[in-house]
């Protein structure tokens, strides 16, 4: 290793190292790109942007959306702005029907309960379970389904619906008609602190 005494100086003077001023210049040649920017220059991430509900956003744009809002994806690969607290918009609605609609079509047969309700039932709640993920609501479908109240006779073709809390507990998972059904489903929603982010679809 070699020491660089100043020149002028007695044995006692300043005494340089020479891996350090290497070690120096190293560092301030590695940060050339931030210098560039100017002195003290930060980067700064980008700001949330807060975009109408129903607005169409490109895939940059909805990165940078805030909390609350998020960009729902189309099949043709559009991108919707939904918020958690508002009725989503058309195009968003029409987007999940079409899913409910399209998958939850066999409500099983009396006599076979057993086989068929829980492939339904599984599915119904899987799709409602994506469907919130993707709008940030909380998603309750109302579909046709084979069932009866506990202990009260034989299965019927009734209507019920996807969990609505995680709590939920009622005597008849499968009700006589439609109408009740969806009645169960608004008064329960209606009951929660958050009842502005439930979103609730019917199988057509």
């Amino acid at each position: 290793m070699r020491w660089v005494r100043s020149p002028g100086r007695s044995r006692a003077g300043r005494v340089v190292l020479m891996p350090t001023l290497v070690l120096v210049l190293l560092t301030a040649c590695g940060a050339g790109d931030a210098g560039a920017l100017g002195p003290g220059a930060k980067v700064h991430a980008p700001v949330p942007t807060t975009i109408a509900t129903g607005e169409t956003v490109s895939a940059l744009d909805a990165e940078r959306l805030p909390s609350g809002q998020r960009a729902y994806v189309l099949p043709d690969e559009t991108r919707v702005v939904v918020s958690s607290d508002e009725p989503l918009p058309e195009r968003v609605r029409a987007s999940v029907q079409a899913q409910v609609d399209r998958t939850i079509q066999d409500p099983g047969v009396p006599g076979r309960i057993t086989t068929n309700r829980s492939l339904i039932v599984d599915t119904a709640e899987g799709i409602a379970h994506q469907a919130a993920l993707r709008t940030g609501k909380r998603i309750v479908f109302v579909y046709p389904l084979v069932g009866s109240c506990s202990g009260q006779g034989a299965p019927y073709l009734g209507w019920t619906h996807t969990s609505i809390t995680y709590y939920d507990a009622f005597d008849c998972d499968v009700l006589p008609t439609r109408e009740e059904a969806e009645q169960r489903v608004a008064a329960t929603i209606a009951a929660q602190p958050d009842h502005e982010r439930y979103q609730v679809f019917v199988r057509e």
